[in-house]
């Protein structure tokens, strides 16, 4: 805090040397920071909020700042229902046990993840949830044999596009992108 010797011309004797926040600008943070600092009594004020407890103003008021006094009777406003929450991005929607076997079935015929998204309104996780048994994730890396590098050599040479090498070889693109990326240092180095 700075002193407040600056020039106090002009106000009564008795205000000279009081010293109040509320003035002060708000600390430009997340949104109801000063939540974070008074754990307990936000507890407090969320049970005070859900049970609609009329006798909530002496316990903001302990409060020492008054931005913290201001989130928290915002958060017991939010707590009653009198101020309404922004909706959120997208809600958790379960699926039922209909839309579980089509998203299944979709699959199975050979449909894309992303289409069935589509077709059920779901989010992606919950789609993964419903095929995880299904989908086959390798998590293992196995090596590039001498013959992949070669294959991989002829082919980008001729013209053949990555994701095209990556699905006659049965690879991921990202490894046969570095494989090809290795070649073009190889070739810079060398020349």
């Amino acid at each position: 805090m700075r002193d407040i010797d600056l020039e106090n011309k002009g106000l009564p004797q008795f205000c000279k040397h009081e010293h109040s926040d509320q003035h002060y600008p708000l600390l430009k943070r997340k949104k109801n920071v000063w939540l974070n600092y008074f754990p307990r009594t936000l507890k407090i004020i969320t049970c005070k909020g859900r049970y609609h407890d009329s006798n909530y103003l002496k316990t903001i008021m302990e409060l020492p700042y008054s931005d913290a006094q201001f989130s928290m009777l915002m958060h017991y406003h939010k707590m009653t229902g009198l101020i309404t929450r922004p909706p959120a991005a997208r809600k958790y929607r379960v699926l039922s046990t209909e839309e579980k076997v089509k998203a299944f079935n979709m699959y199975q015929e050979g449909h894309a993840v992303t289409e069935i998204i589509k077709e059920l309104d779901s989010s992606r996780t919950n789609i993964y949830k419903i095929l995880e048994g299904a989908i086959k994730i390798d998590k293992e890396y196995k090596a590039l044999s001498y013959a992949e590098k070669q294959r991989i050599y002829v082919l980008h040479k001729c013209g053949t596009g990555l994701r095209q090498i990556a699905k006659k070889l049965n690879r991921a693109v990202s490894t046969v992108k570095y494989q090809v990326d290795k070649l073009k240092l190889k070739k810079i180095a060398g020349a």
